[in-house]
């Protein structure tokens, strides 16, 4: 369920276009195929050596060492891997959140950009209707009703 979770989470950065080699490379690397190992050649050998223990244990007679010993190294084993993996996931998960992070902030500056563009242009168009205006258009000039003496 987790491997397919993290294949779900890799298709998904393919599919919105926000991924890079480098971390797909990451993911296969540092989680899906450690973790395909773990559930089909660590499982198997954890179960296999708990499986003789336990086989001894129930006959009644004292477990020997050796059995204990494989016992422990293939948990020490698949633990270890595990932990790999999780070190790995967290690895990815704050990348992903600077990922995240970067586009805001890139969204933001873009939005910024924009109005700075917009008051710009307000402000030349200011310049343009001259010293008095405040943005609205000129009024236009009317011929004066006066009469000249």
């Amino acid at each position: 369920a987790i491997t397919e979770g993290f294949a779900d989470i890799r298709d998904e950065l393919i599919n919105n276009g926000i991924h890079t080699q480098q971390t797909l490379t990451r993911i296969d690397e540092g989680v899906l195929n450690p973790l395909q190992r773990i559930t089909t050649e660590d499982y198997t050998d954890v179960e296999g050596a708990l499986r003789a223990l336990a086989r001894v244990s129930r006959d009644g007679a004292t477990p020997p060492l050796t059995a204990i010993d494989t016992a422990t190294d293939s948990l020490q084993s698949l633990l270890e891997r595990m932990r790999r993996v999780l070190r790995e996931m967290q690895k990815l998960e704050t990348y992903q959140e600077a990922l995240k992070l970067l586009k805001q902030i890139i969204d933001d500056e873009e939005k910024l950009l924009d109005k700075t563009r917009e008051e710009r242009k307000r402000d030349l168009i200011r310049k343009l209707n001259g010293p008095a205006s405040n943005g609205d258009p000129k009024p236009e000039k009317r011929p004066s009703t006066e009469k000249k003496p």
